[in-house]
């Protein structure tokens, strides 16, 4: 019995297990008619996170745990301070945002405090490999029900066509073209793995028709911020690509691979579009003749009207920034009011509707950044500068020693860097950085966490890493005795309001 007991509690406070499963049910949340039920399953994960996290407290003292906790404790703290201020606002959600932090800060990027390395880098391949699979999959079908039905609305979603943008299976076309750029992330990090039998991990022509897939989608969906995301990742493996660490340094290098995004940019928009363009005409001559049929209850498909032509893209009403100058200069009219402490995520909206003559256009501000700097004020925001510069620091000092790693170890680093750099470019576009509980956000400190767990794992080899001393320990307790217990009492505070929410 006792064994049984100890199989289930192991299993219970597997990090890798819940990150398997939570990256998955974030990611499937993304779909339509699916949306409810797999934030039922996220529901569970977070449940499921508040033992994992509270395992991690009682038994990481390590020292490379505590400069990361410490960041944690303070932008968390600072929140909840906020969330308190204005308790009568939205008091439980903004406890809850500040919930989904403490989990993307402990179980993703706080992953890199776990000693053993190799399991971990297992888990982004398993990882991986599904966001490929199921990427390039729902990538496949939402193009062929574009294809064929133009546009299907039921139930309050659009499959399809929304806008005039290609939304396919996922809920909305920006997330449509975020999955196609995690597909093929993801699928480029992945590609010369193998399996214990040596085969691919993921077969070489099915990643490559995926590429295909995915950069259609991106192309249909009309997201500027997509776009930059691809660009800006190839630009920054180009910069690395053949080169030693001094040769990339070079200013003549660094001015050739940016004058190759500018052109990148302005070749993709011209081919972006032509291809909706040539897509419109396709689909104009499939529905010149008939009107796709279905059942009335089931789905309303779009009737084209003799005469009528679908376009595909913004077209004449696209405006570059989509509304974004506009809510940049709102959300800094609110920031005047409470520049300290913010005014919370979940109050950003409802504060411009109260406060502002005409309120917000959209339900976020599409700026990482400047949520952060609203919902945490001054206070949160360096907070949050603080520890996003500790961890630049840290890339650089490793980005110094790339010429020591090894072909496989480069393009690990390499391609990670990519990542995280393109996102922080893409996050000034979009409201994904911390704020938000979806696969958008999850996907970014996940993948930080494995750069800096491969970062970690270089430094002990070099032999870089501080090793505990009586009197660290003793600062360390010191230090984690007040940590532990308050968050404790965070845990059970959270566990109390997510109850209260879900009745």
């Amino acid at each position: 019995m006792n064994v049984i007991k100890e199989k289930v509690q192991n299993h219970f406070l597997d990090e890798k297990a819940f990150r398997i499963f939570y990256m998955l049910s974030l990611f499937l949340t993304s779909l339509c008619f699916f949306e409810h039920g797999f934030q039922v399953i996220t529901g569970i994960c977070m449940v499921w996170a508040v033992f994992l996290i509270k395992n991690r407290f009682q038994e990481q003292t390590g020292i490379k745990s505590i400069r990361y906790l410490i960041w944690l404790v303070l932008f968390v703290g600072s929140g909840i301070i906020t969330s308190i201020l204005y308790i009568q606002d939205n008091f439980g959600m903004n406890m809850l945002m500040m919930y989904h932090v403490t989990i993307c800060f402990i179980l993703l990027y706080g992953m890199h405090a776990q000693e053993d390395k190799e399991a971990i880098r297992e888990e982004m391949l398993i990882i991986f490999k599904w966001i490929t699979i199921l990427s390039m999959a729902f990538a496949a079908i939402g193009l062929v029900l574009f294809l064929i039905f133009v546009r299907i609305e039921a139930f309050g979603y659009v499959v399809g066509l929304f806008k005039n943008r290609f939304t396919g299976v996922y809920t909305h076309p920006n997330i449509a073209a975020f999955c196609s750029v995690a597909g093929i992330v993801c699928s480029h990090m992945i590609y010369s793995e193998k399996n214990s039998d040596g085969t691919d991990l993921v077969s070489h022509k099915l990643i490559k028709a995926g590429w295909v897939l995915h950069i259609t989608t991106i192309f249909l969906s009309d997201s500027n911020a997509s776009l930059l995301f691809v660009v800006t990742y190839v630009g920054v493996i180009l910069l690395f690509k053949g080169k030693s660490i001094e040769e990339a340094k070079k200013i003549k290098h660094i001015l050739k691979v940016l004058l190759f995004c500018m052109v990148a940019v302005v070749l993709s928009l011209v081919i972006r579009g032509m291809s909706q363009t040539a897509m419109a005409a396709f689909i104009n001559a499939v529905h010149s003749t008939e009107t796709t049929p279905g059942e009335p209850m089931a789905y309303t498909p779009v009737e084209v009207e003799e005469g009528t032509e679908i376009e595909l893209g913004r077209g004449e009403r696209a405006d570059l920034s989509s509304g974004r100058f506009d809510s940049f200069q709102k959300a800094f009219t609110l920031l005047r009011m409470k520049p300290v402490l913010g005014i919370g995520k979940e109050n950003i909206v409802e504060y411009g509707e109260r406060y502002l003559p005409e309120g917000f256009r959209y339900f976020d501000l599409h700026n990482g950044y400047l949520t952060i700097l609203l919902s945490c004020g001054l206070l949160g925001f360096s907070i949050f500068a603080g520890f996003t510069m500790n961890v630049v620091k840290k890339v650089w000092k490793n980005m110094l020693e790339i010429d020591r790693l090894n072909e496989s170890e480069r393009k690990f680093f390499i391609c990670s860097l990519a990542i995280v750099a393109s996102y922080c470019l893409y996050s000034m576009f979009e409201r994904t950085m911390l704020f938000d509980i979806t696969f958008m956000v999850a996907i970014f400190w996940l993948v930080l966490g494995y750069f800096m767990t491969f970062i970690v794992q270089k430094e002990e080899e070099r032999g870089e890493v501080m090793e505990d001393t009586p009197s660290t320990k003793r600062r360390r307790k010191l230090v984690l005795v007040p940590v532990r217990l308050w968050m404790t009492l965070y845990l059970v505070s959270v566990t109390v309001m997510g109850f209260l929410i879900a009745q």
